[in-house]
């Protein structure tokens, strides 16, 4: 989330996370879920720290990333807030990806 913060550009960064996230995202690495557990607060709240101050195609890839974060959702409910602000802009969002 630091390198993706100080790029000018972080299409790159993003579009590797979200290579990774939807691999791991099918469910047979849980010891990766485990790894993400303690990233889950900085890796969220950047996604949507990100998304409130990128361009509109960063915007678009932080929210999707947001909604696909590599967790089991019994980690996820301490993150609801966050995660409903990320589903209402994804409604919101033009692109139907």
């Amino acid at each position: 989330m630091k390198l993706i913060k100080e790029v000018e550009h972080p299409t790159n960064y993003l579009s590797l996370l979200r290579f990774l996230f939807r691999s791991i995202g099918g469910g047979k690495f849980e010891l990766l879920y485990k790894e993400f557990l303690p990233l889950l607060p900085e890796l969220l709240q950047g996604l949507m720290h990100i998304q409130a101050r990128g361009p509109q195609s960063i915007r678009e890839i932080s929210i999707e990333l947001c909604l696909t974060v590599p967790a089991r959702l019994s980690s996820l409910l301490q993150f609801i807030p966050l995660l409903v602000q990320a589903v209402v802009l994804a409604l919101k969002a033009k692109d139907e990806q």
